[in-house]
Formats: structure tokens, sequence, C-alpha cells
């Protein structure tokens, strides 16, 4: 591009002015591919901006405590584990959906997904609901809700500060805390997999019941 250039301003000095036509077609084309480069530079930042910054959220998100029914034939109990035990090879193996929206919309979803249950264990789905932005468990849950085996509660940790940013983020892009909410998908792998808006577990059973049809890993997801 810089003999281009060169060649360029020599013609509209005077000189080699026969060459200005071929020389301008090639400081269009030159500057084409520069600036193809540069796009594509720009988007592989990005690209492992976003990975770094799932990677650190799925750090954060693995350090957040949660509080769970267990029983047994002998007792049951409540039991208080990192979200990082339920991560593949940890002796538990859970995908985990994490529901942040208000009070009011999460206990209306969790009662209507009680006949879910038994799909949602099926498919080792744990659902932890969230109550934002204030950061804590959904208050005055009915007892046969509690002790689902699929319904973890929040507990301890720093939830409120962990998830600030994705709730500013949700609210930022429109969405009704109080009419849709939003899900975080933590794989089985830790990773961070997806947030959606809206809390539809429907459609997160659904969504590994057709990859294990079509025969596709679902060891990690």
């Amino acid at each position: 591009m810089a003999v281009s250039l060169a060649r360029v301003l020599a013609a509209l000095s005077g000189i080699n002015e026969d060459l200005l036509g071929q020389s301008l077609e090639n400081v269009a084309v030159d500057s084409a591919v520069l600036a193809l480069v540069a796009w594509g530079w720009k988007r592989d930042t990005e690209a492992q901006q976003s990975k770094l910054q799932r990677a650190a959220k799925g750090a954060e998100l693995a350090k957040l405590t949660i509080r769970t029914y267990s029983s047994d034939e002998d007792s049951s109990r409540n039991v208080v584990l990192p979200l990082s035990s339920l991560r593949q090879g940890r002796g538990i193996d859970k995908r985990v959906a994490i529901c942040a929206a208000s009070s009011d919309k999460l206990s209306s979803v969790l009662k209507a997904s009680i006949p879910l249950g038994p799909t949602l264990m099926e498919n080792d789905w744990i659902i932890v609901p969230i109550v934002v932005p204030q950061g804590m468990a959904p208050l005055g849950l009915d007892k046969d809700l509690l002790e689902q085996k699929w319904l973890a509660l929040p507990c301890g940790g720093n939830w409120k500060a962990v998830l600030y940013d994705e709730v500013a983020q949700a609210s930022s892009q429109g969405i009704d805390l109080d009419a849709d909410g939003f899900t975080i998908v933590m794989k089985k792998n830790g990773k961070v997999g997806q947030r959606t808006k809206g809390i539809n577990m429907n459609r997160l059973c659904g969504e590994v019941m057709d990859r294990k049809e079509m025969g596709l890993d679902v060891t990690n997801i």
C-alpha cells in the first residue's frame, strides 16, 4: 500500500501520470483488505473477551452456595453446598438453572413446575430461584415445594453482588423482572451456557431431551 500511495503522490506531482489510475485502484484494494483484516481482528478480540468474561462469571457463580433438601429412608435434612460441587466428576453431576425474577413471579413459576419434577430430575436439572435485585431466596414457599429434590435455594455467599451485572444487563435489554425474569444456565462442566429471557422449565427439559434423541453429547451441557 505504501508503494501505491507513493505512486499516487508522484502522479499528482506530474510524475508518471499514466500510473495514476492503476495506483488509485491498488490503494482502494489495499484499503479494503486492511479494513477486512481490522474487522476480523476486532471480531476475534471481542469473541475472546466474551469467552474470558463467561469463564470469569462461571468461576464467580461456582463459589456461591445453595441449600437443598435431602431425604432417605432414615432421615431428611437440608444440605448446604457450593455450586461447584454439582460439576461433572464430583459425584452429583447436575446442570443448574438460576432463575431470577420478582418473588411473585418465582412463586408462580415454581408452583406450576411441580408436575414437571420427574422430568427435571430425569434430565439432571437443579433449579435455583433468586429474587432480584435483592439477591435472596423467595420467601413463603410451600413445604411440599421446598421438599422437591430438583429445587435448591441460594444461601450465604454474595449472590446479589455476583448477579448485579446480569440484572443490569437484563434490565438494559428491556427484560421485565416482574413479568418475565431471566434464566442463567450452568452446564455440567461448570461453564455458563446462556442467559435467556423468561423462565421456562419445559424448554430447559426439551433442549436436553432433543439432544438425547438426536444422539448428541449431553454429558457436558
